[in-house]
């Protein structure tokens, strides 16, 4: 069959050239020490998928049943090579996120949870246990599958087949590695329904929102933050500063200060210490060793006001680093 998505060259210009933008952040920021070890370990991951990907490539798209690091079951698919692939060798997704994710959500339950680019719902299952209702929302067609076999059965998850957007006419461009496939107004290997944020709140009136969906929550959150009044009290947005320019990226910030946000952690997950796992003997002990090392840097600031974000971090606003997790709080 065909494929009709672009694979990921990890030998590319593109590729290597953000793998040096990282390594130069570490020596800056952390010293010589800790930028060579890391940037050692970020080397290891990446070499370890591709082996990994060039072994598992022939394998089906029928589900493979996984144990997340909660026991919970999950189902992946090994054609896909993003989030698939880190569940099955590392069962953790984002690890500084999901723990941050799973305490906030402990600690303010009942949550109505909306997860907008659910892909395979690895959020949804995670919070499940502390939602009294899940909306989960998904335009992927190769996704899609995976979401009900993940969620389908559960009487308090809707999942909508389509993508938040601020105009009728969206498609999607699917890649190999699922979430990173994206949305775009002009064109795409396929047309997907369009849902009105504006709408979904005033229907579900959630409280703690995710999205993901690789670099549209520009358009998503710029168009709509001003318009409605009725904002959830958490915002979980990973922000994808290198697919937009740093007018828009300060726009968005400057929305969200609007309404009366803050920056209640931002993160950095790159592929360093947190994605070793028990798996691998000896790789655990290199992860006790770097994180000591380290010292948690993955979490770049938490409780900032925006606008002493925009001035100290102006170089993440321009996408030297990349796509950065926000957990926005709302200010009472």
């Amino acid at each position: 069959m065909a494929k009709n998505y672009k694979e990921t060259n990890y030998f590319s210009k593109r590729f290597i050239k953000e793998k040096v933008a990282v390594a130069s952040y570490l020596l800056k920021h952390n010293g010589v020490l800790k930028a060579i070890l890391l940037s050692g370990i970020y080397t290891l991951y990446h070499l370890h998928k591709y082996l990994l990907l060039k072994k598992d490539r022939k394998l089906s798209m029928s589900p493979k049943k996984i144990k997340l690091f909660t026991g919970q079951d999950f189902y992946i698919s090994m054609q896909d090579s993003g989030l698939s692939f880190d569940l099955n060798y590392y069962q953790k997704r984002e690890p500084v996120a999901t723990d941050l994710m799973l305490k906030l959500a402990r600690n303010r339950k009942p949550i109505i949870f909306m997860d907008i680019g659910a892909n395979l719902g690895y959020y949804s299952k995670l919070l499940e246990p502390y939602c009294s209702k899940i909306i989960a929302v998904e335009p992927n067609k190769r996704a899609l599958p995976h979401l009900y076999k993940n969620l389908g059965k559960n009487e308090k998850i809707r999942i909508l087949e389509g993508a938040v957007g601020t105009t009728k006419n969206l498609y999607l461009q699917e890649k190999q590695e699922f979430n990173l496939s994206s949305i775009h107004t002009t064109k795409g290997n396929y047309k997907v329904k369009t849902y009105n944020l504006y709408d979904l709140l005033k229907k579900y009136k959630p409280n703690l929102i995710k999205m993901d969906v690789e670099g549209y929550e520009f358009s998503i959150l710029n168009e709509n933050l001003k318009k409605i009044k009725s904002l959830p009290e958490i915002l979980f947005v990973e922000v994808h500063f290198n697919k937009t320019t740093k007018e828009t990226a300060i726009k968005l910030f400057e929305n969200l200060r609007a309404s009366k946000y803050k920056v209640g952690w931002a993160i950095w997950e790159h592929k360093g210490p947190h994605y070793l796992t028990k798996k691998f003997v000896i790789w655990k002990f290199l992860d006790k060793l770097l994180v000591k090392i380290f010292g948690g840097k993955t979490v770049l600031c938490k409780n900032m006001d925006i606008d002493e974000f925009i001035t100290e971090y102006s170089f993440v606003l321009e996408g030297k680093l990349g796509a950065i997790e926000f957990i926005f709080e709302r200010k009472e």
